[in-house]
Formats: structure tokens, C-alpha cells, sequence
């Protein structure tokens, strides 16, 4: 299905100019890394037994459950996990710029190349994954709070906006639409939430994690057929809690220099670990704004079935 395009009459912020150029593919707006082209060649994609596709809506815990997955993928010894492989995304092309895009090889190529066992990253709506993964493979769905989403995701990417988008008053209206690119949080969440009964695919929330760890990873565990001693357990609860995470990501950098930017930063310059909490959203919205969130949250998803934990 051919895509249109429009380009934002935005002026280009700094280097990073990706979010200034989107496209309409099948009723969703994307953006320029998020090729339609790459969304067709994905229904082809061949799958293997072993297999682990984490998909999440962006801002919600990627690197967490990344971190997570891969240390019980390899029994809980760090230094045995592939950095490189992080900075791919099944469904993207990451370049910073619209013109790199053409030098840039899609995610779903580098991937189908990887060794097995695979972990891979992807930020894919349910409506758009292939169903040879749906249907087959393991996939862990990592959810989290619309209102800390929002603000970790303008904390992430608001220098680079568009000016429409600008400030978070700005970027509000946009999130909570249909126009966000990548599509709606909420199209997001509930395309997947309808599979949660599904054997193949784990619903996961990111408070829960928070409120209970060690919990959380071990019913990761279990999900992925790797059961874990209480040791190994301790263990990686160790290294994922945040002051862990970020400890690696220093020595990511420490060690791999500025190729280890690029595994713990977008482009190598936009932080993925930031504060990590539950309820951040409330240093950052204005009671008119987190009125405005809640109705539209409260039209969105009543009849659904789906709850979140906006604080601890």
C-alpha cells in the first residue's frame, strides 16, 4: 500500500531532524525511520523457535525489559550479552537524520543476519506485526502509565520536536491523538491488551515491576522456560534495578566509547535512562493539563478492561 507523505515546515532543530518528516500509512502517521516499506517486508519475515520479540510503546521501559530478558537469555552473566545488537529495532531504520536514511540498513535486515537465540526490540502496533509472530513466537508485551510516558517521552525527545509540538503544551494535544507518530498510546496499548490470553504472548506492566521485582523477572523467567536459582535471581534483580542499569550503561561507555554512546543514546546523544519512576508525571503536568489527560484517558479506554497505576 503506497504511503503519502508530508513534510513538517518546521525548521530543522540541531542535528536531529527525524522527527520532522511524516508519513500516513494505513490511517497511522509515522515517521521517516518508520518505513511503510519495512512494515511489508516484515509480513515475509521468517521466525525461529527460539525467538524473543519485546515490543513496547516507546518510553516504557524498552531497555528495562531489554536488560532483563537478555541477562536470563544468558544465564545471568552480563558480559556474554552482544551490545551491539541494541541499537536495532525490528520495525525501524535508526538515523538521526531523514538523509541518512537512505545509507541506513532497516533493523529487520541486521536482525534476520544475528545468531540464535534473538532478542529484538520493536515498537511495532499489534495491527502491523506479522502474524508468523503473533500466532508462534514468544513475545513480552512491556506497558506503562500514558502520564509517565508522556512526560519521559517530550523529557526524551523535545529538543528535536517540530515546532507545533513545541513544549509540552504543545506536544499534549499530539500525544493524545491520533496523529502521534508511531500511533496513539492508547491504539498501542489496546491493540495488544486484546491478546493478553494468548499462551505465546506475556502483558507486562512497568509498575508492577516496580512494586515487585524480583517477582516480575521471575515470572519473565518462567514464561521463557529459563527458570532461575534464588542466587541468579538475586543477582539480576541487582543489576536491573535502576542504580544497576545505570552502572552498566557508564561502563558501556567506559568501555566501548563513543560506539557505547550509541547503545546507551539515541543517536548517541539523547540518554535512554532517566529518572525510572512511577509518578514522575506529577512534577511535570499542570492540574489543566492532567484534567485535560484524564478525560480523554477516561473516553479512551473505559469498556476495556485495562487499568494502570498512575503512582505508588
Amino acid at each position: 500500500m503506497a504511503a503519502t507523505e508530508t513534510v513538517s515546515s518546521a525548521a530543522n532543530t540541531g542535528e536531529i531532524d527525524i522527527f520532522h518528516q511524516f508519513l500516513e500509512y494505513k490511517g497511522v502517521t509515522l515517521i521517516a525511520m518508520q518505513k511503510p516499506e519495512i512494515l511489508e517486508a516484515l509480513q515475509e519475515w521468517e521466525t525461529r523457535p527460539d525467538d524473543v520479540y519485546l515490543v513496547t510503546y516507546p518510553k516504557s521501559g524498552t531497555h528495562w525489559i531489554f536488560e532483563i530478558v537478555s541477562l536470563i537469555k544468558n544465564d545471568v552473566e552480563i558480559e556474554k550479552i552482544d551490545r551491539r545488537r541494541m541499537v536495532y529495532a525490528l520495525d525501524l531504520a535508526l538515523s538521526h537524520s531523514v538523509e541518512g536514511l537512505a545509507t541506513i540498513t532497516p533493523g529487520h535486515e541486521m536482525m534476520a543476519k544475528w545468531e540464535s537465540p534473538r532478542v529484538m526490540s520493536s515498537h511495532i502496533l499489534e495491527e502491523f506485526a506479522p502474524e508468523q509472530i503473533k500466532k508462534s513466537s514468544k513475545v513480552i508485551y512491556f506497558s506503562r502509565n500514558p502520564k509517565d510516558v508522556f512526560v519521559s517521552y517530550f523529557k526524551f525527545v523535545g529538543p528535536t520536536l517540530p515546532a507545533e509540538m513545541e513544549g509540552m503544551k504543545g506536544f499534549l494535544p499530539f500525544f493524545l491523538s491520533e496523529k502521534m507518530f508511531g500511533g496513539s498510546w492508547f491504539r498501542h496499548v489496546k491493540g495488544w491488551f486484546a491478546r493478553k490470553d494468548d499462551p505465546n504472548i506475556l502483558i507486562c506492566k512497568y509498575e508492577d515491576f516496580h512494586k515487585d521485582l524480583r517477582g516480575s523477572i521471575k515470572r519473565v523467567a518462567d514464561f521463557l522456560e529459563r527458570p532461575l536459582s534464588e542466587e541468579k535471581l538475586d543477582k539480576l534483580v541487582e543489576l536491573t534495578e535502576l542504580k544497576g542499569m545505570q552502572k552498566t550503561y557508564q561502563q558501556i561507555e567506559e568501555n566501548m566509547g563513543e560506539e557505547g554512546k550509541s547503545v546507551t543514546r539515541l543517536f548517541g546523544q539523547l540518554p535512554y535512562l532517566r529518572k525510572g519512576k512511577v509518578g514522575n508525571w506529577k512534577e511535570n503536568l499542570t492540574v489543566a493539563q492532567n484534567e485535560y489527560f484524564d478525560q480523554v484517558y477516561k473516553q479512551a479506554m473505559d469498556g476495556t478492561g485495562i487499568e494502570f497505576e498512575f503512582e505508588l
